[in-house]
């Protein structure tokens, strides 16, 4: 039996693995991997557009669009880098998928157990933890874990009776 985590950006999960809170480089790791996401890239390249395209034309409505929109940029890549460099990784099982996420359509929403006894909600890759379910009965998975969120994101998985 192969003794594998399942995740979609392994060099991530390494990067968690590896680097204990307060993780060093996440700004710079994120700012890399929003310059590789194409959708990302057209947004900022639209802000930073219309923003030029208002100081040029000296018309407000084209400033405070792009202001706004690079507002809530940053403010989403603060929020996502801080999570990702104070978060703890840890571990914890996962018997069952509950529902469905009512806005992503592959990813899924279950509780999962950490080591202390603690349920902690969860989300997912539905198709990955559907494939381990079939043939095991609980799954390990490595969660990106802070108290004060809602949900906690998975970042890798294994069928549970695998060690490493």
């Amino acid at each position: 039996m192969e003794n594998k985590w399942i995740t979609d950006d392994f060099d991530y999960f390494e990067f968690l693995r590896s680097n204990d809170p307060v993780r060093k480089g996440v700004f710079l790791r994120q700012i890399k991997a929003d310059l590789k996401s194409t959708k990302t890239f057209i947004v900022i390249l639209l802000i930073l557009g219309s923003l030029i395209f208002g100081i040029i034309k000296s018309q407000s409505i084209f400033l405070l669009l792009p202001i706004i929109g690079l507002s809530l940029y940053l403010r989403m890549f603060y929020l996502v880098t801080k999570g990702t460099r104070y978060a703890h990784l840890m571990l914890a099982t996962v018997d069952s998928i509950r529902e469905q996420h009512p806005i992503m359509k592959t990813v899924s929403l279950t509780d999962a157990i950490l080591n202390d006894g603690k349920v902690v909600p969860v989300s997912l890759d539905k198709s990955q933890a559907e494939g381990i379910l079939q043939s095991n009965k609980e799954i390990e998975v490595a969660i990106l874990y802070t108290p004060s969120s809602e949900c906690s994101q998975v970042i890798a998985m294994r069928p549970a009776n695998q060690k490493t």
